[in-house]
């Protein structure tokens, strides 16, 4: 039996897209759940969806090509979030307001990224004092 596995992934809707149920119809005909962590949608104005989709691999691979088709494009959330090594000191504030626990020090206390985790709520971009954290799109 295959076991269900979950993908977080970044939704950017057109506003030619928004207005048809995008989510309802993956959920009652593509066989897999949806949770929405995060939206901005809009009727008539480009949108977005941070969502945790699970189900087979088989099905949450079906449900990409349907997004695909009808327009809207996917991003995992580590193409989302870059992190600057070279300009990371390594001081630990975003940690401190990273509420999910995406970002932590590890032992050598060096900064590490888990994007599964991820909700992007910017709020480590916002506090790094070097700004080695970017946020695309």
């Amino acid at each position: 039996m295959e076991r269900n596995i979950k993908e977080r992934v970044f939704l950017l809707f057109s506003k030619k897209v928004v207005n048809y149920p995008v989510t309802a119809t993956l959920i009652k005909r593509k066989n897999v759940m949806v949770n929405i962590l995060k939206a901005e949608i809009m009727p008539n104005e480009d949108g977005y969806m941070l969502v945790d989709v699970e189900g087979r691999k088989k099905d949450i691979e079906d449900a990409k090509l349907f997004l695909k088709q009808k327009g809207v494009s996917i991003f995992h959330v580590s193409e989302k979030v870059i992190i600057h090594e070279e300009e990371c000191v390594h001081c630990g504030s975003c940690t401190g307001v990273c509420i999910p626990g995406a970002l932590y020090l590890d032992k050598n206390h060096r900064l590490k990224f888990e994007p599964q985790k991820c909700i992007l709520c910017t709020l480590c971009r916002e506090t790094c004092p070097t700004n080695a954290i970017e946020i695309i799109g």
